[in-house]
C-alpha cells in the first residue's frame, strides 16, 4: 500500500495555466498575424519541485546551460511559452509564413 506521505512528497499540490491568443487579418485576409502566450505555475514540496526541475521535460541540471541550476529549496516553479506568426495566405505570387516560438524551462 502506498502511504499518503509519499504521494504528498512526490506530487504537486497545485498546478495552474493561463493564456491568451489573438489573430488579425487584413487585405481580405491575404496577410494574417497571430500569436499565443501562456504562463504556468506549479507548487509542491521541495522534493516534488526538485524532481520537476531535473526531469527530462525541464532539465534544469543540463551541463550546457550555465544560466540554469537546480534549487533544492524551491516550493514552486513558473514558466511561460509563446508564439508569434506572420503569414501570407492569399493573393498572387507566393504564400508562406514566418513564426517565432519560445518556451522557458519552467513551462
Amino acid at each position: 500500500m502506498i502511504k499518503a506521505s509519499y504521494l504528498e512528497e512526490t506530487l504537486h499540490s497545485s498546478a495552474y495555466v493561463a493564456g491568451d491568443d489573438f489573430e488579425h487579418g487584413w487585405n481580405n485576409r491575404d496577410w494574417i498575424v497571430s500569436g499565443v502566450f501562456t504562463g504556468t505555475t506549479v507548487r509542491g514540496t521541495t522534493a516534488a519541485i526538485t524532481e520537476t526541475q531535473t526531469n527530462s521535460t525541464h532539465y534544469y541540471n543540463r551541463v550546457d546551460a550555465d544560466y540554469l541550476s537546480v534549487h533544492k529549496d524551491r516550493t514552486y516553479l513558473n514558466g511561460y511559452a509563446g508564439e508569434l506568426s506572420l503569414s501570407k495566405s492569399g493573393g498572387e505570387h507566393w504564400l508562406g509564413s514566418l513564426t517565432y516560438t519560445m518556451a522557458s524551462p519552467g513551462y
